[in-house]
């Protein structure tokens, strides 16, 4: 019997191994269709339908997954892919069906040879209604994807960091009419809020079409950028926290920039947890650069101004940073009026603008009622009223046939996340998800009314570059953003091209 037994195994081993082998196959296979979705953009390719059905399942065509963030809590809950379609310039975040962040708020940019903010088609608009629907009539909480667009000038490899900001951004919205800090909307933690890998990146096919031909674009550029075949096979052993790892300078790479907690004196600052996610070195390759016809159009500015020319800007900090690169690039006549907040502009407050014989006011409020979490609605009342002050005596002017005043209204710049902005509930909310919504309100006013051009500094020229500034407030020394800003307000206010 026992020589039966090893007769017949010795008979049948081939095949004993041969199912072995196709065993560890199968197993094999499955962890790799479990996987695949995990793989960088150049390994995984997608096919069939456009985004997500009902279910969330994905359904893409013409698109490369992106590698996620799996250290991530926020991804575990609420990530379902990040695709890139590169026909279209646009990255896709898919969502989880059944998520813990019902509408979350996201920020993401692109780094390399140029950076990029990714503006996203979905973002916080103030409304009185707060219910917005697409046209199959569901509203933007029963949608499980988000769709955001990049420009870059030229084509080639790009690095792309996406962070959630906030959890449940619709949270803020439908509380209006309170001081933000009675919504309990806190930021993320920057240990959880990046959702792409650490190594995350794209390959773009297609620069921006028009950007030699759109007036008022620039872009901020690594001046001295590597030969492309230096940037292939991006690896790292990092542990994929934002926290840890803050870029490959070398590559253009970068990674968002705040302040931890307990890093404000100037022995915790020099430590490394604190010196390197606070680091400025990261935008130090990077300088802006207009696009030729805009470096024409400015060239110009000179012949458009009147003899009896003067600017008046209205605001407080960064009105007086503002001031000070203006009278360093342009030799108009520019006045100071300073005032703090909103409430700060009355009808005698507007009254001597005009007497003082300005040509051109430039508001450049809100970040002090940004910094106290001004609600929505009163930022609405307050821009409205003083819009509606400076039309009152722009249509006494009229009537005496004298000269209307330009009036602008600047956006609101962001801050960096410095520590009172990440702490739970924030003590100043002057940060991307609540800056866009005021400054939403002011975009609205200023078209509604027609009495107010608004000036998007933020699109322009401070977005890609929002987190440089230097004391996570003003944008100075060593950053250039505040400097090229004055010349974006200068093309608009006198006409050389349009801000939006």
């Amino acid at each position: 019997m026992r020589c039966f037994v090893v007769a017949r195994k010795e008979k049948h081993k081939p095949l004993l191994i041969l199912i072995i082998l196709y065993s560890i196959w199968n197993v094999f296979e499955f962890s790799n269709d479990k996987t695949k979705d995990h793989r960088s953009p150049s390994e995984s390719q997608i096919s069939g339908g456009n985004g997500t059905d009902e279910d969330g399942e994905i359904n893409a065509s013409s698109s490369t997954l992106i590698d996620i963030n799996h250290h991530s809590s926020l991804v575990a809950e609420n990530i379902l892919s990040i695709q890139h379609n590169p026909s279209k310039a646009s990255i896709e975040v898919h969502l989880k069906k059944n998520r813990s962040c019902t509408w979350p708020f996201f920020r993401g940019r692109l780094s390399g040879r140029h950076l990029s903010i990714i503006k996203w088609e979905k973002t916080n608009q103030y409304s009185r209604s707060h219910n917005t629907t697409d046209g199959a009539g569901r509203t933007d909480l029963e949608k499980n994807s988000l769709i955001g667009h990049y420009q870059v000038p030229s084509s080639g490899e790009y690095f792309l960091e996406i962070i959630m900001l906030l959890c449940n951004s619709t949270s803020v919205l439908s509380a209006s009419h309170s001081n933000l800090r009675y919504t309990n909307a806190c930021l993320e933690d920057p240990k959880e809020y990046q959702i792409t890998s650490v190594d995350a990146h794209i390959m773009v096919s297609a620069p921006y079409r028009d950007y030699d031909t759109d007036l008022g674009f620039g872009s901020w550029s690594y001046y001295q950028y590597p030969v492309q075949d230096q940037l292939i096979n991006v690896t790292t052993t990092s542990t994929n926290s934002a926290e840890d790892h803050n870029g490959d300078a070398g590559k253009g790479q970068i990674f968002t920039r705040f302040q931890p907690p307990d890093c404000r004196d100037e022995k915790a600052r020099k430590a490394p947890p604190c010196a390197q996610a606070m680091s400025l070195k990261r935008f130090d390759p990077f300088q802006f650069h207009w696009n030729a016809k805009t470096e024409q159009a400015l060239e110009s500015l000179p012949s458009l101004v009147r003899e009896n020319e003067l600017v008046c800007v209205v605001g407080w900090s960064h009105a007086r940073y503002f001031q000070q690169y203006f009278r360093k690039i342009s030799k108009i006549p520019l006045a100071w009026h300073k005032a703090r907040r909103t409430r700060d502009i009355n009808e005698n407050f507007v009254a001597n603008m005009f007497d003082s014989n300005c040509t051109k006011i430039v508001f450049s409020l809100g970040q002090w009622d940004a910094l106290e979490g001004l609600s929505f609605d009163d930022w609405h009342d307050k821009v409205s009223s003083i819009i509606a002050l400076a039309a009152a005596r722009n249509e006494n002017r009229r009537a005496a046939v004298d000269d209307e005043v330009g009036i602008s209204v600047t956006a609101n710049h962001y801050n960096p996340l410095g520590d009172v902005k990440l702490t739970c509930v924030p003590q100043d909310f002057r940060s991307p998800p609540f800056i866009d919504v005021y400054n939403s309100i002011s975009r609205e006013i200023c078209r509604s009314t027609k009495e107010c051009t608004f000036v998007d500094t933020n699109t322009a020229v401070i977005g890609p570059m929002w987190d440089s500034a230097p004391d996570f407030c003003h944008y100075v020394k060593p950053s250039s953003a505040g400097k090229v800003e004055v010349s974006f307000v200068l093309g608009v206010i006198f006409g050389l091209f349009e801000s939006e």
